[in-house]
């Protein structure tokens, strides 16, 4: 087995890759195909590993175990969310990985007033289907999909977005 980490090319840039590089290489072993084995996740979760922040012990609504987003099925990813440019909807993006059309579900935290199908400038394309926690969505093989959401907001008085979470 060989593996090539650096192409190092000098045409048309005759220093091109000079310097130190950083590399993470893993061997993934498993039965049956890639895409039952879910090898595309396992390279992403390698790739970007989940970030942990610490905080100090206090009193949580949302319990010791909460996920403020899933989606479903596995081949379908979540690559992005963030904050739309110009409001504070969300802009959620979606690609499947498989090659197998599916139908994909968002699940978010809270109810969801509004979701629309955005361009990469975050433009609204058209509406989205939604089934009351989740933006649902039929998705081609290897299609991206982007959407802005809307998320219910708390009460006037309240300091806590009602999601449970806060991307400021």
């Amino acid at each position: 087995m060989t593996i090539t980490l650096l192409r190092s090319p000098t045409d048309p840039d005759p220093v091109a890759d000079l310097g130190r590089h950083v590399m993470t290489y893993s061997l993934y072993p498993h039965a049956g195909g890639w895409q039952g084995a879910l090898t595309q996740r396992r390279a992403e979760e390698l790739n970007a590993p989940l970030l942990a922040r610490a905080t100090d012990k206090h009193d949580g609504r949302l319990g010791s175990d909460h996920a403020m987003l899933a989606v479903r099925p596995d081949n379908v990813f979540l690559s992005a969310v963030k904050l739309c440019e110009d409001s504070d909807d969300l802009i959620i993006r979606v690609w499947e990985a498989h090659g197998e059309a599916a139908r994909a579900h968002i699940k978010l935290t809270g109810p969801i007033p509004s979701v629309a199908e955005v361009d990469l400038l975050e433009d609204e394309m058209g509406a989205a289907e939604t089934d009351g926690d989740g933006v649902v969505v039929d998705i081609k093989p290897y299609e991206i999909r982007t959407f802005k959401v809307g998320l219910a907001r708390p009460p006037r008085h309240s300091r806590r977005p009602q999601w449970g979470w806060d991307l400021r």
